[in-house]
């Protein structure tokens, strides 16, 4: 009898705690989502149309700020743009780094004594690193951010940049555990390749290929599409119960890709070391932000807008000289006037649009006009130089 009575309790409480796991696991998510550009808006629209798997949905972006030469443009976040459309709440971080890392966001994502595993926080290309104090206010296992890489390749700021510029076929994207950065002294002391950024725990991960002639934007977007729905079926299966911790990442060693910030001397264009086609690979990685720039001979900075390789066509030049064509027995390339360049190895890269620092965009034939020309073989060129490794410490 008394073994009976054992039994029955040890399954009555089993099937309460049972009852009560199933319960938890299964209510929405309170989700706080944190993003700024269109890889983050193409997630939190994924997310929103999926209104089973979340009770509230909060944004969290960066603030509108003035951009442009004389402070004259104002620049506002795209996801708030878009959270305000759809009816959802939208908070703004502080400007300053100081205030940034005091900030915390209001209720029910604060003054918990133990975090719920109903609130979730979501970080999607919002281009500041969390800090620690903010990240405690969830549980461990409630901390996601979407990723576009293979991880640990291309760890960092840049991952989608960092993939064309290296002419990668593959990549993918991660939905991955936001853990705390440490101090470089702290990190050091760590064999496990853990501390950094972008060091969590992987929930999960979907290879992709890089469809050829890829540019940021048509990448971008294809990404943001894969981790959007890669978010969304993470969620489901956390809530589910299926997915209850992520798998460590493989520890990254001298040969793993890194996506390092993009500097302005990544977009400087060295015609005696780049070919045509590396040179439009750059370009279609990063013009989007930081146009190409290349040296004239005088000084100036030009950069360089639309472009194409020549296949059909040499100058017989010394890398980093141009000139005029007007194109007009097309035989095989574009059609249309264009800057002939002779670049590394033989090749040639055609400009239609070209900017010199502090003037207008012009068209090939406008630019030509005002360029610094000189004569070589009897030919009108232009000339332009390796830059120099100051060539962005001055103004222009």
């Amino acid at each position: 009898m008394l073994l009976a009575q054992r039994r029955s309790r040890l399954l009555y409480c089993i099937r309460r705690k049972s009852h009560s796991q199933a319960r938890y696991v299964h209510a929405p998510f309170r989700v706080l989502f944190f993003g700024r550009d269109e890889f983050s808006c193409s997630i939190l629209k994924r997310l929103h149309d999926e209104p089973t798997l979340y009770e509230t949905l909060t944004v969290a972006t960066t603030p509108d700020i003035y951009i442009g030469r004389n402070r004259d443009i104002l620049s506002v976040s795209p996801l708030k743009t878009l959270g305000s459309s759809l009816g959802i709440d939208v908070l703004e971080m502080p400007r300053s780094r100081a205030a940034a890392k005091m900030w915390l966001p209001p209720r029910p994502f604060s003054d918990n004594l133990k975090p719920p595993l109903e609130n979730v926080l979501v970080t999607a290309s919002f281009g500041r690193i969390l800090p620690g104090r903010l990240l405690r206010l969830f549980d461990p296992t409630r901390r996601l951010n979407c990723h576009p890489s293979a991880l640990p390749a291309y760890r960092g700021p840049a991952p989608i940049q960092r993939v064309l510029l290296n002419s990668e076929s593959q990549t993918a994207v991660s939905v991955i555990e936001m853990t705390e950065v440490l101090r470089k002294a702290e990190r050091e002391k760590r064999t496990d390749g853990t501390g950094g950024i972008d060091s969590g725990g992987i929930w999960d991960t979907r290879p992709l290929s890089v469809p050829p002639y890829s540019d940021f934007a048509t990448l971008r977007d294809q990404l943001a599409v894969a981790s959007g729905d890669l978010l969304v079926s993470v969620l489901h299966r956390m809530r589910s119960g299926e997915l209850r911790s992520p798998m460590p990442q493989a520890i990254p060693d001298a040969s793993t890709p890194r996506a390092s910030l993009i500097l302005p001397k990544d977009a400087l264009v060295h015609f005696d070391r780049y070919d045509a086609h590396t040179i439009l690979q750059r370009h279609r990685a990063i013009a989007h932000h930081k146009p190409l720039t290349a040296v004239l001979a005088a000084g100036k900075h030009v950069q360089l807008h639309g472009m194409y390789v020549c296949n059909n066509t040499q100058t017989g030049l010394p890398p980093g000289t141009g000139y005029f064509d007007a194109n007009r027995d097309y035989t095989g390339d574009r059609p249309g006037e264009r800057v002939l360049l002779s670049c590394a190895n033989g090749t040639t890269l055609a400009v239609l649009s070209l900017k010199t620092e502090s003037k207008r965009l012009l068209d090939a034939r406008s630019w030509f006009i005002g360029a610094p020309t000189e004569k070589l073989d009897g030919k009108k060129v232009v000339r332009f130089i390796a830059p120099p490794a100051d060539a962005f410490a001055r103004p222009h």
